[in-house]
């Protein structure tokens, strides 16, 4: 979503747009296949977490540029666009636990513990900003960034230093985290929300009210849920180690790997299901077929009849994105 020649952010439109000679995002080529591949259909209780954040956070982004976008003279960027500490306590109670037979008085509970883990991964990768007030970087926001590099997270101590704690410190001068506005997210905001290019009198990417909802979006996929959704799945049981989904991820590995080894696009009905069975997993073959069908951003499965085939055949359809998805990826397993 950055343009490489001037390092600022692509305009919205997509890839047919150019705005003083610069593209927008060519989303096809590989963000679209990324969240066809990596939207995996785990236990979806153990992502609500990451996936409730990161929709708040493109969520409260969206709606106050909504507004900008609306009323000109309204005043700009500010802590409603983010994440306050309030916020996470009103969904996750107080962030350190009562004494009990389990636990000792004052530790990070576990919600707060897994939303710093959200965080720290953010922040890191330049995708939110931490500040103090409406818009003043937090001046423990390098500090925070240099111990991250260090390895620091998951030590004892780190808590009451971390990114929730200043969120803490700060929340009564408006302190709170939101997306990085210079990072390319809110192209993506814009081309996921907002107007297409091509309306008569409207600004591709425009928030504004009144933009049609039923108009097709530049980008139709959500980005930000399944990202959310691959760290909650890499952060699995509290450590880089332990994730979830790995088994899913083998599988459809091996699905896209038969179908681009023969036909390309298509692999047997019963290799389908032998697929599964041979990672213990044969109870979810169908499931993936209703979840494909259920879920815009996971991958799309349709069969067809194996024409003149007797006893009868069927074959599984994949779509292009999927198996794009495992050839941009072929060296890699995450």
């Amino acid at each position: 979503m950055i343009d490489p020649v001037t390092d600022l952010p692509r305009p919205a439109g997509g890839s047919e747009h150019l705005v003083d000679g610069v593209r927008g995002v060519d989303y096809s080529a590989q963000l679209i296949p990324w969240c066809k591949g990596n939207s995996v259909s785990v236990d979806q209780n153990t992502l609500q977490l990451y996936r409730t954040l990161m929709s708040i956070l493109f969520e409260n982004y969206r709606i106050r540029w909504r507004w900008v976008d609306a009323r000109p003279k309204v005043k700009g960027i500010d802590s409603r666009a983010g994440i306050t500490a309030e916020d996470i306590t009103r969904m996750y109670g107080k962030h350190a636990t009562n004494r009990t037979r389990y636990h000792g008085a004052g530790e990070p509970t576990r919600n707060w513990t897994n939303a710093e883990f959200l965080f720290i991964y953010l922040l890191q990768g330049r995708h939110i900003r931490l500040y103090s007030s409406d818009n003043k970087i937090n001046s423990e926001e390098q500090r925070i960034i240099q111990d991250i590099e260090m390895g620091k997270p998951g030590e004892p101590g780190w808590m009451p230093n971390g990114i929730c704690a200043q969120l803490g410190r700060t929340s009564d001068s408006g302190g709170h985290i939101r997306l990085n506005g210079n990072y390319g997210w809110e192209t993506y905001i814009r081309d996921h929300y907002g107007a297409p290019s091509g309306i008569d009198g409207v600004i591709a990417g425009s928030l504004q009210s009144g933009v049609d909802s039923s108009l097709k979006r530049t980008m139709e996929y959500p980005l930000h849920i399944v990202l959310s959704e691959t760290l909650a799945r890499a952060h699995g049981h509290g450590s880089r180690g332990n994730e979830w989904g790995k088994n899913q991820s083998r599988i459809r590995r091996e699905i896209a790997d038969m179908a681009i080894g023969g036909d390309g696009d298509r692999i047997p009905l019963d290799d389908y299901y032998l697929i599964f069975a041979k990672h213990s997993a044969a109870h979810m073959a169908d499931s993936s077929f209703h979840r494909s069908v259920s879920d815009k951003s996971a991958a799309r499965y349709e069969l067809e009849e194996v024409a003149g085939s007797n006893p009868k055949r069927w074959n599984v359809l994949l779509e292009p994105e999927f198996v794009r998805w495992r050839e941009l990826r072929r060296e890699r397993e995450r």
